[in-house]
């Protein structure tokens, strides 16, 4: 089989693979830019804040440090990253449990995997509550 042929069947298998699984991959895609937009994503690639670097002269030499100008209540790229981080958590939980349900007849397993499920979705629900009391309350 030549070159060409070889190549050409693995681009035709690679374009089966993705066509049979093209609703999976696009929930996967899906699924990331709501994460990406409910974890406050837009508002950090639009939001206008320039970092400034202040010099700081010391014994040792002249030292830059950073200030973020702005208040506590804007968007920054480590609120979006906590954010992003415990939705995910909370649709890894979410899955657990389906999973869990799924499998009734190993009942050990189904509660094991329904209770653990849960606590990581009120874990993620908490880290989510104390990320915005801290924003509200400043």
């Amino acid at each position: 089989m030549s070159f060409k042929r070889r190549a050409l069947r693995r681009i035709t298998r690679f374009e089966n693979w993705i066509l049979e699984r093209k609703i999976l991959l696009t929930s996967i895609m899906l699924l990331f830019f709501l994460i990406f937009l409910s974890s406050g994503g837009l508002f950090v690639l639009t939001e206008e804040r320039r970092v400034w670097a202040i010099p700081v002269t010391t014994r040792v030499g002249t030292v830059y440090r950073f200030y973020w100008p702005g208040s506590v209540m804007l968007q920054t790229p480590s609120e979006l990253i906590v954010a992003a981080i415990a939705y995910f958590g909370a649709l890894i939980g979410l899955y657990i449990v389906y999973e869990g349900i799924r499998r009734t007849q190993q009942s050990e397993t189904a509660h094991v995997m329904a209770i653990l499920g849960l606590l990581l979705m009120i874990v993620a629900m908490i880290v989510l509550y104390v990320l915005l009391y801290s924003k509200i309350t400043g």
